[in-house]
């Protein structure tokens, strides 16, 4: 009789572990399938946040190499970007990169938050009421994309860039 007891609760063991482990790899390819990449070139990408989203100041691109030397990002790690760039006093900006290899773009992660620091610096006494909109900033790296926006909407720049989600 023990040893009947002792073989069905063993049984029910092993069921409730495998049950388990079913869950968790259910969840785990859920949450793959529910995270979409972004898709899409960086110009399109660009210009969607630009024309969706809302900016105090006028924007227009700017040279990509002077933005790459400015975000201190190796142009040569970079396959193509575009940037805009607020053209008053506004902390205002739009960059969008694809890098040549997933470990740059988030290598330029850093590089970007460095930026938006010495940014928030350089705006605390200068120009105190954008420190909002800095601090709220999007800073995504998707795969091979990089994407930093500053705006006075970052909801709708960030509907802008879910858009390109595939």
């Amino acid at each position: 009789m023990k040893k009947i007891l002792l073989l069905a609760s063993m049984l029910v063991l092993v069921m409730a572990l495998t049950a388990c482990g079913k869950e968790e790899s259910g969840e785990k390819e859920g949450s793959k399938d529910d995270k979409k990449s972004i898709e899409g070139t960086v110009t399109d990408i660009a210009k969607k946040i630009v024309d969706d989203g809302k900016f105090i100041d006028e924007v227009v691109t700017i040279d990509n190499e002077m933005i790459n030397q400015k975000l201190d990002i190796d142009s040569a790690n970079v396959e193509e970007s575009v940037c805009y760039y607020g053209t008053g006093d506004s902390a205002n900006i739009v960059y969008v990169a694809i890098f040549k290899e997933e470990s740059k773009a988030k290598d330029a992660k850093e590089k970007l938050e460095v930026y938006l620091d010495e940014l928030k610096t350089a705006n605390e006494s200068y120009d105190p009421e954008e420190l909002g909109k800095i601090d709220d900033a999007i800073l995504e790296i998707d795969g091979q994309y990089a994407i930093m926006v500053i705006s006075d909407d970052n909801e709708a720049a960030k509907k802008a860039i879910d858009s390109f989600r595939k």
